[in-house]
């Protein structure tokens, strides 16, 4: 009997394809923990507040994305705020 289209798997792309995908620009607030710097609840936060910079530019708009070779780094009162910060 022949397998339904519905649940056929297309092959997985090598190469050139998968090294695109690996550089596709993500959500910058995934990024943000993918770093480490923050949770992703944190960096909306830090980013709604204008605290997140991309290669030296203010990002304030929730669901920008960045490119995976961006530069970027938290202002000081976001650093801060993360420093008063206890684990218990």
């Amino acid at each position: 009997m022949p397998e339904h289209p519905v649940f056929r798997r297309a092959p997985r792309p090598a190469g050139a394809a998968a090294t695109a995908a690996a550089d596709a620009p993500v959500r910058l607030n995934k990024r943000l923990a993918e770093l480490g710097l923050c949770s992703r609840r944190e960096a909306d936060v830090y980013i709604e507040r204008g605290l997140v910079f991309v290669d030296g530019q203010r990002v304030t708009q929730l669901g920008t994305r960045a490119a995976a070779d961006a530069v970027i780094t938290l202002a000081p009162e976001a650093r801060a705020t993360q420093a008063r910060q206890a684990t218990i």
